[in-house]
């Protein structure tokens, strides 16, 4: 039998209002900030997931760093 392992996958959203919908819809385990940016870890539909609110345009999502 072949185990699957499922990955933590990382979400940045645009708005504050993507991101606070995530976030009131997961189970959060921890909350940390990072050079003043926020990071949610948690799950999702059984999901492990990182959410961040990078602002709007591909800049500034690129410029999130990695957690």
């Amino acid at each position: 039998m072949i185990k699957k392992t499922l990955k933590r996958i990382g979400i940045i959203g645009a708005m504050k209002l993507e991101v606070e919908q995530l976030i009131s819809h997961m189970t959060i385990d921890d909350t940390q900030e990072v050079a003043g940016n926020m990071y949610y870890s948690g799950c999702l539909h059984n999901q492990e997931i990182v959410v961040t609110c990078g602002g709007v345009g591909k800049v500034n999502a690129a410029s999130k760093p990695r957690f």
